[in-house]
């Protein structure tokens, strides 16, 4: 595909791929940002690329990307919202802790961190005793 082709490509379906997208996702930040990085991997692409096909790559590459924006906005909350989904902080789901930057999410209970101290052994009457 040569810079012409492209630069149709985007006159032509960037319309059409917003609108796509729009509807799925219910978000115009989202939609625009799909949108971006779609005709972003495209231009990545363009020497690969037949141009009766970028229609057809367009879409599938927008659509594969608002699903990873929105399966990562599920595990680890609206990133532009403070990193925790609204509700998800109530009702035993973890919270993140910690600063420097990162996040650290604790262990849940009963689970030892890296390095720890092992828990006390159990004894629930099951063994090789001989009682029973």
């Amino acid at each position: 595909m040569t810079r012409t082709e492209y630069n149709r490509t985007v006159d032509h379906f960037s319309d059409g791929v917003y609108r796509f997208i729009l509807k799925m996702c219910k978000s115009k930040e989202m939609a625009e940002d799909v949108v971006q990085d779609s005709f972003m991997k495209l231009w990545e692409e363009v020497e690969y690329i037949a141009y009766d096909k970028a229609k057809s790559f367009l879409f599938s590459t927008a659509y594969h990307r608002m699903i990873d924006v929105l399966r990562r906005e599920t595990k680890f909350g609206d990133i532009e919202n403070g990193g925790v989904r609204g509700g998800e902080g109530e009702g035993g789901a973890r919270e993140p802790t910690g600063g420097g930057g990162g996040l650290f999410f604790p262990p849940p209970r009963g689970v030892c961190p890296p390095g720890g101290p092992l828990p006390p052994p159990r004894h629930d009457g099951v063994g090789t005793d001989g009682a029973g």
